[in-house]
């Protein structure tokens, strides 16, 4: 049900003999004893497959509602499969060799959490130093030099584990047990029957003769996370959120987590096929002592990059595989002030993690010859929501960004950025360490000619019951939205300053390298279309700014909707049918916009503030948005781009235009961009009610 560390203090009573281990290593070494570890164990369900409820709802005093067809809770536990480490009697040459197995959770039939749901694991974060006493002892001996090895004992860890559905991996002599002591009486339907005592029962007469019959019957997995409504306070904020692997990663390593046969993911804030939400835990204090602002510990730029890795969740060479007949995702809720509705294929929410496809089974570099694990989707059929929506992941950020609802987690970040604000030019590492990364991800549907589908519509209903067909704000093939670091890095609260008195900082010392770590970057990014093409389309919209600064949603392209102050290298779509937008629409992108982050007024150019005419050569390139080296191929009869408010007045040219129709063969509109090296192949008809190119 729950893992976490056992209370030392009270164990070994008035703590008399902690006092005489002076040594923080064999301090560690003594309070490791009390973190719980699974090793090398199984669960294996009834081969028809098993269930998991976790049925109260949570309040604000006390967290309910967690499942998870492995662990409900991992709260600083560790769960090694295949683990070698010397333990009990069974060692050699100091380590185990004994029984060693993938730490499965066989046939899992289907996991329901009230709050919060996961295929293995349902909640996994680090172990609260501050209650019960629990490692509490830890608290007097931290220092500033060793306080990432402390953090370290109550940080989560899962490796070589694996979740798979009903009928999955049935051994040959469970299968003579069922036939012998049920099939044989008869079995849910005509095909096992006659397998079990039919003209087909000597089809089957060993493992991979029984392998290959329930090839075609292997049936999917499903995980619900009950929370209908978004509610505050502690507890609350965050639940409603589920994953075929973990539900809400906050913190800790995953390696080599695979999921198979996942049928439905089904949430309120978010969904995902590997993951619902994985976020950044907190670091703010360690039990009784402050880590952070002006009574924490004082930490150099090393020490505090050695904590960020520490808090920051990392899913290392895992992976998801739908059901045979494909996987479904949804995100149920239409709070979107909150940053309920993010769906994706992988993960719904990601804020500050790192999921790395391009290591080895075990995490580890590739050595040479050896192929990378990968962190995909595969089986994919249908994601939705009605917030952000993508076939990997719904939203990928970092920090405190308000539209998102990113203030929900703990806010380690912030606690990092706001200690190191006085000194701007040392953020670039820390935010490397934690601004969200995908690297080696792929993602594939369950039929090549089918395809796979991210859909953003729903139908909502007002107090008075009239429905009315509503729209996601972002969607994509891959990502619905991915954010740079938007974080309160001036001290203030996210977009209400811009963050201007940090850049200005930044830029009058002429460090573009640190102002980079604000882009998002995509390089070699590869979009497939079926036979007979991809169609992307826009249908809402939504201005933003003012004056020269308006700009407008409702872009579309098929690469991305828009990119803000970013950077797309060596991509490209394939074949491309059609793509429609409000606004800004193009058969790459469709807005390539430039950062809002300082405005020349803000920038003051006539003082000594910051004078961009002597600014470091590149500072400017920072703001806008470049591609280069990719490339747009429609299908053989040639694809489509329509910018077309179908008709509605939007006060077309005008002050008071609530829109701008601009349509592009490869961009729709480039604001303060570069394009370089691209180019558009079988382009059929670009259509526009204002500008067309």
């Amino acid at each position: 049900g729950t893992m976490q560390p056992g209370a030392v203090a009270n164990v070994l009573g008035d703590g008399s003999v902690l006092k005489k281990l002076v040594n923080l290593d064999n301090l560690l070494s003594l309070v490791q004893d009390f973190v719980p570890t699974i090793r090398n164990s199984s669960t294996d369900a009834a081969v028809c497959g098993g269930a998991v409820r976790a049925q109260a709802a949570s309040d604000t005093t006390t967290r309910r509602g967690m499942a998870g067809g492995y662990a409900g809770r991992n709260r600083g536990g560790h769960i090694w499969g295949n683990n070698t480490a010397a333990w009990k009697q069974e060692n050699t040459d100091g380590k185990y060799n004994g029984p060693q197995r993938v730490a499965y959770a066989a046939r899992i039939r289907s996991v329901y959490g009230a709050e919060i749901a996961g295929g293995y694991t349902g909640f996994m974060d680090a172990a609260d130093t501050a209650e019960g006493g629990s490692l509490s002892l830890l608290g007097g001996l931290i220092k500033a030099g060793n306080l990432a090895g402390v953090l370290s004992v109550v940080y989560p860890t899962e490796e070589h584990t694996k979740v798979t559905g009903p009928l999955r991996n049935m051994s040959y002599d469970q299968w003579k047990t069922w036939v012998d002591n049920i099939g044989k009486y008869g079995a849910y339907g005509k095909e096992f029957t006659e397998v079990a005592t039919g003209d087909g029962a000597g089809s089957v007469t060993d493992q991979e003769s029984l392998d290959k019959f329930l090839e075609s019957y292997i049936f999917g997995f499903n995980v619900v996370a009950g929370r209908a409504e978004y509610r505050t306070g502690a507890n609350l904020h965050d639940s409603g959120v589920a994953g075929g692997h973990v539900g809400l990663m906050r913190t800790g390593t995953i390696t080599d987590g695979q999921s198979m046969d996942v049928k439905t993911v089904s949430a309120m804030r978010a969904a995902g096929g590997y993951a619902g939400t994985i976020e950044s835990g907190s670091a703010s204090s360690f039990g009784s002592i402050q880590l952070f602002g002006d009574k924490g510990i004082k930490l150099d730029l090393g020490q505090m990059l050695d904590v960020a890795q520490v808090f920051v969740p990392v899913i290392k060479s895992s992976s998801v595989a739908g059901y045979r007949k494909g996987m479904k995702i949804t995100a149920a809720g239409e709070d979107i002030t909150h940053g309920t509705g993010n769906a994706g294929g992988y993960v719904g929410l990601a804020v500050g993690g790192q999921i790395w496809g391009d290591l080895d089974q075990n995490g580890q570099k590739l050595a040479d010859g050896v192929t990378a694990a990968g962190a995909n989707v595969s089986n994919l059929r249908k994601v939705e929501g009605r917030n952000n929506v993508g076939g990997f992941i719904g939203v990928a950020t970092a920090g405190a960004v308000a539209d998102v609802d990113t203030n929900a987690s703990e806010g380690f970040l912030q606690g990092i950025l706001d200690s190191l604000v006085s000194n701007p030019a040392s953020l670039v590492s820390v935010l490397q360490a934690t601004v969200t990364t995908i690297r080696g991800a792929h993602v594939s549907s369950d039929d090549p000619a089918w395809g796979y589908t991210v859909d953003g519509a729903y139908e909502s209903k007002d107090d008075k019951g009239n429905t009315t067909t509503k729209y996601a704000l972002n969607a994509g093939g891959f990502a619905g939205e991915t954010k740079r670091v938007d974080a309160s890095v001036g001290g203030g609260e996210a977009g209400k300053d811009q963050n201007t008195n940090l850049l200005l900082k930044l830029l009058k010392v002429g460090n573009v390298g640190v102002l980079e770590a604000f882009r998002t970057f995509i390089y070699d990014g590869q979009v497939n279309g079926v036979s007979d093409g991809i169609q992307i389309v826009a249908h809402d919209s939504t201005t933003k700014g003012m004056l020269d600064s308006k700009r407008y949603t409702g872009a579309a392209g098929g690469f991305g909707g828009g990119l803000i102050n970013g950077s797309v290298k060596q991509s490209a779509v394939t074949n491309l049918n059609s793509v429609t937008g409000v606004n800004y629409v193009g058969g790459f992108i469709g807005h390539l916009g430039k950062s809002g982050t300082v405005a020349a007024d803000n920038a003051q150019l006539d003082t000594d503030a910051l004078n961009l005419l002597g600014a470091t050569a590149g500072v400017l390139d920072i703001w806008g948005s470049h591609v280069g080296d990719s490339h747009v191929t429609g299908i053989p009869d040639g694809y489509t781009v329509t910018a077309t408010h179908h008709g509605d007045d939007y006060g077309k040219a005008t002050d008071k235009a609530t829109g701008r129709e601009v349509a592009g063969g490869f961009v729709g509109y480039a604001d303060l961009a570069r394009v370089k090296g691209c180019t558009s192949d079988n382009l059929k008809k670009v259509t526009s009610g204002e500008i067309a190119g």
